[in-house]
């Protein structure tokens, strides 16, 4: 058997450092190139000390291309302004933040798209929006003009969606979007009124049975027999899958230890904590490992472990290949999962790509103050500003700078501020772009700005001392 070739790099492959204390620098790729202020290698950036002594690395791939990643470092990796919590791929105008050092991402041009890419943006209606999708042929899933009705109720309005082999895509929207009919769909259990649906191939709007042997689905609602053991409820369902004997067991124990189940195989499922019965549930649709998988909200009400275990098995099951189409209403599970995203809304996906092509091209700084009463009209230079009964919400290139001169103008208002928020770039941010409405899907606790003194953020604080207000503390903020 012939050595594996290693990936070959092309010519004018670098980082151009455009700001920070190397700015003018150019580091060369065709390698893996680690940063950090010990980093070996092009990459040492002494300098700079707001670095973690190993920082962050961009990976060559083994089909071509970059990948970004964080090395646990104390201050976070930035991609175009979002704080990468996972691998990232590049592209070519990039940038990458990492201390006081900004890095500009130059490679050469790739028409025949050789190397691995991200997802690009498909925006509804868009006259580009056909051409960028993936062909059926290439798709797990290929979900084209899908449309269902309730009675006078159109839920959902032509949805088109591609889930590409390896590919968790997180399919976002507030309740009443249409996900879950979209995802019945999909799985067989509604007839969609009209469109097209191929699961691995298969037209699952003309036959479902057999598109459901290409799929595993598990719904929001717990779907386990609460009287039957743990082993039995995973062996039925691997049986159902068309799995039999050794590959049976096998299989059975390899969900049962990748959940912490093993333990309670001879249990009966009623008698599970609420936790265990999520990861029983999850496992079920996973036993038989199909192509296409549908996970319905299928951490909600889990336990920080649970959580965490199916995040690990998705992350998991993507790698080996396998489709995953993902809901969920928590979005920093979708950015751990390293998801590319779906939005609906109104019964049709708007925005569909990579978190970070709809942060480079979608997401702003937005600073965001909640009042008693009615927001006051603020009069800012070169900021977006709207008014929302009590929110007023500002729009900028720099939110602590902005945050710190609307701070300044309140004057008497600055008595009836009861909230401040610094929204960064995020999934929050690109929804609130496209929608112009707050996602409100953070589970209590899992927001990145720790908050106290009364609910105002850590960040808030700061741009308050920094204003030169003479802000006194509402009562019940203290």
């Amino acid at each position: 058997m012939s050595a594996a070739v290693p990936p070959q790099a092309s010519t004018g492959e670098l980082l151009r450092v455009i700001a920070g204390p190397a700015a003018g620098a150019d580091i060369p790729l065709g390698r893996d190139v680690a940063i950090g202020r010990a980093a070996e290698g092009p990459g040492s950036l002494g300098g700079d000390e707001e670095l973690s002594r190993s920082h962050a690395r961009v990976a060559m791939l083994p089909g071509g291309g970059y990948a970004l990643e964080d090395l646990g470092s104390t201050n976070g990796t930035y991609l175009n302004g979002w704080r990468i919590p996972s691998s990232q791929l590049l592209s070519t105008g990039d940038r990458i933040q990492v201390g006081q050092t900004v890095l500009e991402v130059v490679l050469p041009p790739d028409p025949q798209r050789t190397v691995m890419r991200r997802r690009p943006v498909i925006l509804a209606g868009a006259p580009d929006a056909e051409e960028l999708r993936t062909p059926r042929s290439q798709a797990t899933l290929y979900a084209s003009g899908v449309r269902k009705s309730y009675g006078d109720l159109e839920v959902l309005k032509g949805v088109d969606l591609e889930v590409e082999p390896g590919e968790v895509a997180g399919l976002l929207g507030h309740n009443g979007a249409g996900k879950t009919t979209f995802v019945s769909c999909v799985a067989g259990l509604r007839r969609a009124d009209s469109g097209t649906v191929l699961v691995n191939g298969v037209d699952a709007t003309r036959e479902p049975l057999k598109a459901r042997r290409h799929l595993g689905i598990a719904p929001q609602d717990l779907g386990i027999y609460p009287t039957l053991t743990v082993r039995t409820n995973l062996a039925l369902f691997g049986e159902l899958g068309g799995l039999r004997g050794r590959e049976l067991a096998k299989r059975v124990e390899e969900v049962g230890e990748a959940l912490s189940l093993t333990p309670k195989f001879g249990a009966a499922a009623g008698t599970l904590s609420g936790g265990q019965q999520r990861r029983l549930h999850t496992g079920m649709a996973i036993v038989c490992k199909p192509p296409l998988l549908i996970l319905d909200e299928p951490t909600v009400g889990a336990d920080i472990r649970t959580r965490q275990e199916i995040l690990d098995l998705v992350k998991a099951l993507a790698a080996e290949g396998h489709a995953i189409c993902y809901s969920t209403h928590y979005l920093p599970e979708i950015e751990q999962l390293g998801a590319s995203v779906a939005l609906l809304q109104g019964g049709q996906i708007i925005a569909r790509g990579s978190i970070a092509e709809l942060v480079s091209k979608f997401s702003s700084q937005v600073v965001e103050l909640t009042f008693e009463g009615p927001a006051p009209e603020l009069a800012m230079r070169g900021v977006e500003i709207a008014r929302e009964d009590s929110l007023l919400r500002i729009k900028s290139t720099n939110a602590a700078e902005t945050a710190a001169a609307a701070l300044s103008q309140l004057g008497g208002h600055a008595t009836r501020l009861r909230n401040i928020e610094l929204v960064r770039p995020s999934l929050d941010s690109i929804y609130l772009t496209l929608t112009e409405q707050r996602y409100s899907s953070e589970e209590p606790g899992s927001g990145e700005e720790a908050r106290g003194d009364g609910g105002l953020s850590v960040i808030a604080r700061a741009a308050l001392q920094n204003s030169g207000v003479n802000f006194r503390r509402p009562e019940n903020l203290s």
